[in-house]
């Protein structure tokens, strides 16, 4: 296997098929439970392509006690070579058939991912890393890569059940498109047996001096519009699922009514917009982003895919 530098790759950019999904890993505990995960959704996820980032560390410039083969200041082929070393024994403890070589990069780990991932249909990375030879942190780099990757970003939390069947997928929208997405995303994924609950959540005025009545019944109607319309937009070309999506109108912060679901995966847009509803998809994401409790999916609109 040729190992990918600046200047040289595995495989060049958008290379890849469609209905290939791209998992970060540094050698971590958690980025082997993501990419344990990926292997086992090749059904629906397709091939698997790891991938991996290394940088030059500072101290390799110069060292009071030199190592052995290694010449000071230390050339990146050694620590190339480290990280294609690395890399592979990692991969081939997993191993599978749906597995394509890997890619190993120079470089900011998320910035690596999300160019990598630009010709993907997903990228997975797990909630945490560590500092390795190829000096990924997944902890920040999952943020990293849900925040500007033009893909879904799919964060497998580190301890989650791998055996779990996915048979309850939450998802939340707030009228945005960004919303709709996610929920025609989930919709799409989920398997046909599982039931999508979509939640559009609503909180309550700092005050309720003056909203009483007749004005809190007219923001539950808003919100009730609300959750049709975005789930009515997200089935079109999906009617066969229909009788397989719930509607919630629910009162409360949407990351805790998210979470507190018994989902098996939750699915949110990157950003929404602020509304009736008071769901704001964007810090919804970042937060659930941070501390996933189960598999964790970041929808990003294509409408609103920029190059970064």
């Amino acid at each position: 296997m040729s190992l990918e530098t600046n200047a040289t790759k595995t495989a060049p950019i958008g290379s890849m098929s469609r209905r290939d999904v791209v998992v970060g890993v540094d050698g971590s505990r958690s980025s082997e439970h993501a990419l344990q995960w990926a292997v086992r959704h090749t059904a629906k996820v397709g091939q698997v392509r790891p991938v991996a980032a290394w940088t030059y560390p500072w101290w390799a410039v110069s060292s009071p006690v030199p190592m052995a083969g290694v010449t000071y200041p230390a050339d990146s082929e050694y620590f190339a070579d480290e990280a294609q070393k690395s890399v592979t024994e990692f991969v081939d403890r997993i191993g599978s058939d749906e597995m394509l070589p890997p890619i190993v990069a120079r470089g900011h780990a998320g910035k690596v991912l999300v160019e990598e991932a630009r010709s993907a249909d997903l990228l997975v990375v797990g909630s945490r890393g560590r500092g390795a030879v190829a000096g990924v942190l997944l902890g920040s780099t999952s943020s990293y890569c849900a925040s500007h990757a033009s893909t879904p970003v799919l964060i497998v939390p580190e301890w989650g059940d791998l055996e779990q069947a996915i048979e309850h997928v939450a998802v939340g929208v707030d009228g945005s498109e960004n919303g709709v997405r996610a929920l025609e995303w989930a919709i799409d994924f989920a398997p046909s047996a599982a039931v999508v609950d979509v939640y559009h959540s609503w909180n309550a005025p700092m005050s309720f001096e003056g909203f009483v009545g007749a004005a809190i019944e007219q923001i539950e109607q808003a919100g009730q519009r609300t959750l049709d319309e975005s789930v009515d937009r997200a089935l079109v070309g999906r009617e066969a699922r229909a009788d397989r999506v719930v509607r919630h109108l629910t009162v409360g912060d949407p990351r805790a009514v998210l979470r507190d679901n018994d989902a098996d995966m939750i699915v949110v847009g990157a950003r929404g917009h602020h509304g009736l509803a008071f769901l704001l998809l964007g810090s919804t994401a970042y937060s659930l982003s941070h501390h996933p409790t189960v598999p964790t999916v970041i929808v990003h609109d294509p409408m609103q895919r920029r190059d970064r």
